[in-house]
């Protein structure tokens, strides 16, 4: 019977703290929601698939990931089997490679 009591008890009063919770706090939290800080925004993966990058297609990727709310990126090259879709291919490390990525870093 006690114990039946004290677990009433503890459901009474979390009930009686949330029911007395500030307005403010529902609010806040709200906010905190649909425009989070970007310290908790996702980050994301930004493989350059075998060379096909241009300034261009950066400037879009960039703007598309600041629109959604994307907070950071861990760029990465990978050199797969990936058919070549840009007018010149970039490969990894050469002037041209390091040109771009200076760019998208200043850009980001």
């Amino acid at each position: 019977m006690r114990k039946g009591f004290s677990g009433q008890l503890v459901s009474l009063l979390l009930c009686s703290a949330a029911l007395s919770a500030p307005v403010w706090a529902a609010d806040a939290l709200r906010e905190g929601f649909a425009a989070p800080p970007l310290a908790v925004r996702p980050g994301v993966s930004w493989p350059w698939m075998n060379g096909n990058v241009t300034k261009d297609g950066i400037d879009k990727d960039l703007g598309w990931m600041h629109r959604v709310g994307i907070s950071s990126v861990g760029l990465g090259s990978a050199s797969i089997d990936t058919p070549t879709v840009v007018d010149k291919r970039l490969e990894y490390l050469t002037p041209e490679w390091k040109d771009v990525f200076r760019y998208a870093v200043r850009e980001a």
